[in-house]
């Protein structure tokens, strides 16, 4: 997907309002902060283009266009002199503000010497950046909350992972969030409750669950089935696992055939349709408050007798 930030969008010839290739409006994580402040400055693959992550004297970080706008130099192969970025073309330094700050060999810089400075936040520990097709800066309440145990000793250090997921689409993975059946099959996990709460720009998901003591390898709580996990998460972001394998060779279904069981799958789709259209085309209906909660009962029989099943399958096979 590629988008341009102006009237129309960079793969094809439709205004942003009509576009399906728009990228979604919000904060996107680029990664975690403490690595952009070492070397640099560093190349980021966002938004259908190259971005220039780089950190000036105090240690604040700045993200800018990865090309230089003199003659097309890739930023992102440049050095950091002082608090620019220096191209490695012709040694044009470029401000965190966006603003070219020197050029070595002229007289005076031109005044439209500009490139464009992303909108970036730093927070529990992450780098954040801002996208919107309209141009627009957040609200006041969007935001990233921050996660105090992310300050904590008590608390392991983050990991970040990248991995390329083609052939799929962003709305696809936010599906997960209400799809409560995937954990069994997929993570190998055992719901036994499951809720969903969607208001406003936040997708709440509430679930208890245990591992499948009939999958020793590959489950994400693997210890037998002996400990219950409880997880209350607000989405602000995509996740990733064993999904990978299922979004990069699933198809498309707009509209999907449901079961009862299968959770508020067109509300949340409805609920993300607010990321990706201009803010005066936002209805009450993509914002207001839903609450869903899975009765779990035919789904726990169903799985108690498939993963007893299992296990006498391997009691046999051993004996």
């Amino acid at each position: 997907m590629n988008c341009s930030n102006f009237s129309s969008c960079a793969q094809c010839p439709q205004p942003l309002k009509t576009c399906s290739c728009a990228l979604a409006r919000g904060w996107h994580c680029l990664g975690l902060a403490e690595k952009f402040r070492s070397g640099g400055p560093h190349g980021v693959q966002a938004f259908g283009t190259k971005l220039a992550v780089f950190a000036d004297s105090r240690g604040d970080l700045h993200v800018l266009d990865g090309h230089c706008r003199h003659m097309g130099g890739d930023l992102t192969m440049g050095t950091i002199k002082g608090d620019q970025v220096a191209c490695p073309f012709h040694d044009w330094r470029w401000g965190g503000d966006g603003k070219c700050a020197h050029i070595p060999y002229a007289r005076r810089v031109p005044p439209a010497a500009r490139t464009r400075s992303w909108l970036s936040l730093e927070e529990n520990k992450q780098l954040f950046v801002w996208n919107d097709p309209e141009g627009n800066p957040p609200a006041e309440h969007t935001t990233i909350p921050r996660i105090d145990g992310a300050f904590s000793a008590g608390w392991s250090n983050w990991t970040w992972d990248s991995i390329l997921v083609e052939n799929s689409n962003c709305r696809e993975v936010v599906d997960n969030v209400v799809d409560m059946a995937h954990f069994f099959y997929i993570h190998f996990a055992f719901p036994t409750y499951f809720k969903n709460v969607l208001e406003g720009h936040v997708a709440a998901q509430y679930l208890t669950t245990k591992s499948r003591p009939d999958v020793e390898m590959g489950s994400n709580y693997a210890d037998g089935g002996e400990t219950t996990l409880r997880s209350e998460a607000a989405y602000f972001g995509l996740g990733f696992g064993q999904d990978v394998a299922i979004w990069t060779n699933k198809t498309k279904i707009d509209n999907p055939l449901l079961c009862a069981e299968d959770g508020p799958v067109y509300q949340l789709r409805r609920w993300y349709e607010q990321f990706n259209v201009d803010v005066a085309d936002v209805t009450p209906g993509m914002v207001a408050r839903h609450e869903y909660e899975i009765d779990t009962t035919r789904a726990v029989q169903s799985w108690q007798a498939e993963v007893a099943a299992n296990l006498a399958a391997r009691a046999d096979q051993s004996g």
